[in-house]
């Protein structure tokens, strides 16, 4: 764990625009997941292994809130939430690994019904885990086309926040973003509503200033590193 986990797990704890930030994050994932795989291959997905399988039913748990299993096949299981299109298929043996070992860890509570329903529930620890792990796997939707803007993200943290600005600068490398300077970055796509969400979290929305742009001189670098046509 980074030395700032534990305060942006916190963070993202008590915030709730925070939590249903991610959360919205992961419905969206999740549905663009459903119109874009068939029935058929998320049945062959059912046989992954239980630690994916357990990261699966953590996801679901958080999106729609009370995730619930139901047998549909006498080795095969689907989990439904609030939401009926989320939904995910798995294998009993899969399964019953990935829900004793979360349960073990604390991360779920499970409920079982007399027509054989299992209802899974997050605790506040798995809910935490959730949270941190949407954080750390944060993503920027890419347009099939690049609108030939330029966002500019300039920051100018003092030192008795560096631990935020340190997890901040790392972020930003992580998502993509070029260093044009050392507290400045580069995107060419979309990302205000996530670089604003950064900074809510580390506590810096003041010191940050977002600026979209049309022109960049001496640019091609720019174009090159993000694999966009370098002609004018």
């Amino acid at each position: 764990m980074r030395k700032y986990e534990k305060k942006l797990v916190r963070s993202l704890s008590e915030s709730k625009n925070h939590h249903d930030f991610l959360i919205g994050k992961l419905k969206s994932e999740w549905e663009q997941g459903q119109r874009e795989v068939k029935r058929e291959k998320l049945i062959k997905l059912a046989k992954s292994s239980a630690a994916v399988v357990g990261k699966t039913l953590l996801v679901l748990a958080a999106a729609t809130g009370i995730l619930t299993v139901a047998v549909i096949a006498p080795n095969l299981f689907a989990a439904f939430g609030k939401i009926a299109n989320h939904r995910g298929f798995f294998e009993k043996k899969s399964f019953n690994r990935a829900k004793a070992t979360l349960k073990a860890r604390g991360y779920i509570k499970v409920q079982k019904s007399d027509n054989g329903e299992v209802k899974i529930f997050l605790t506040k620890k798995g809910s935490e885990k959730v949270l941190a792990e949407s954080f750390e796997n944060l993503k920027i939707s890419r347009p099939e086309k690049w609108d030939n803007k330029w966002r500019i993200v300039i920051f100018d943290i003092p030192n008795r926040h560096k631990w935020a600005r340190e997890g901040f600068r790392e972020k930003l490398r992580s998502l993509g973003f070029y260093r044009l300077q050392e507290s400045v970055f580069m995107y060419p796509y979309s990302c205000e509503e996530e670089v604003r969400f950064i900074a809510s979290i580390f506590n810096i929305s003041g010191y940050i200033n977002f600026i979209v742009t049309d022109r960049i001189d001496h640019n091609q670098q720019l174009k090159s590193h993000f694999n966009l046509p370098t002609f004018e």
